[in-house]
């Protein structure tokens, strides 16, 4: 006689519902409201100069979903972990300045910033010499890619910030350190200063706080490569408006020490004001 299986004690629309609902209380607890910040070395590498230019100037604002942003926390938890272990094998790991902070710093306009997941010593081969620590997470096909092509031409966004870091902090080493989440493999590889990328740095940015205008899109339409996948599509190819706040209004340009001035009333926008925009707002040219 055939057994019955017995009846599920939840079906699946039930299942879906509390997934969902799991997803939202993590939304809840992690969404941050749009924030206008610097220039950072995680994007400079970036292959659209536009892209860069409209994310840094608020055009638009990428929303993520719960799962997107639980994603997002288990590669900072790692980050943690993994400077544990390299201070459990005995390196001199040092994740933290004197306040606490991450290492933080600034190229001379003030709008651009690097922040390091530390500085490490006692690497083999070259005990005494720091290196800026670059801690990233991969899931299964981005690690074989890696570990097959190497960072600089797997992942050029994470070479470019590793030279962004020791270009600005001054430290002529970098240590690139890779996690597969899937199986819990490293790798690991130094990384010399590359100077044709440190000036390409420092290009890109010069181009970025001095743009008068969008700099020019890299691809024809919005369903080709690579603006297809990009987040920034709708409102660059002026599907939708951009955002309104100061630094998308015509009168306001970046000035020295990484403020923002605006040229309509003649004074420095603090950041809580940036956000909002005023009665005076107008919207940049194409």
């Amino acid at each position: 006689m055939a057994t019955k299986k017995p009846a599920p004690i939840m079906i699946p629309a039930q299942e879906d519902e509390m997934i969902g609902r799991i997803y939202s209380g993590i939304k809840a607890r992690q969404d941050r409201p749009m924030r206008l910040s610097r220039l950072g070395a995680s994007g400079i590498g970036e292959e659209c100069l536009r892209k860069i230019w409209m994310d840094w100037r608020g055009y638009d604002v990428v929303n993520f979903d719960g799962r997107m942003l639980r994603l997002f926390e288990t590669g900072n938890l790692q980050e943690d972990r993994i400077v544990s272990d390299l201070k459990a094998a005995g390196y001199a790991v040092y994740a933290k300045d004197s306040n606490g902070e991450q290492f933080t710093f600034t190229d001379k306009t003030g709008h651009f910033v690097v922040k390091t997941d530390g500085v490490i010593k006692g690497i083999p081969s070259a005990e005494n010499t720091p290196h800026v620590l670059e801690i990233k997470t991969h899931n299964k096909k981005s690690f074989e890619e890696l570990e097959k092509k190497g960072v600089v031409i797997s992942k050029p966004m994470h070479y470019y910030q590793v030279q962004a870091g020791m270009l600005f902090s001054g430290i002529e080493r970098g240590l690139y350190l890779a996690l597969s989440k899937d199986n819990e493999a490293f790798y690991v590889r130094r990384i010399k200063p590359d100077t044709h990328t440190q000036n390409d740095i420092l290009k890109r940015i010069d181009i970025l706080v001095n743009a008068e205008i969008r700099p020019a899109r890299i691809g024809e339409s919005d369903e080709t490569y690579p603006c297809r996948w990009c987040d920034f599509k709708e409102v660059c190819f002026d599907k939708k408006p951009p955002l309104k706040n100061c630094r998308t209004c015509e009168f306001s340009r970046p000035v020295e020490d990484g403020k923002w001035w605006c040229d309509k009333n003649d004074f420095n926008l603090p950041m809580e004001l940036q956000l909002e925009g005023c009665e005076s707002y107008f919207q940049k040219g194409k």
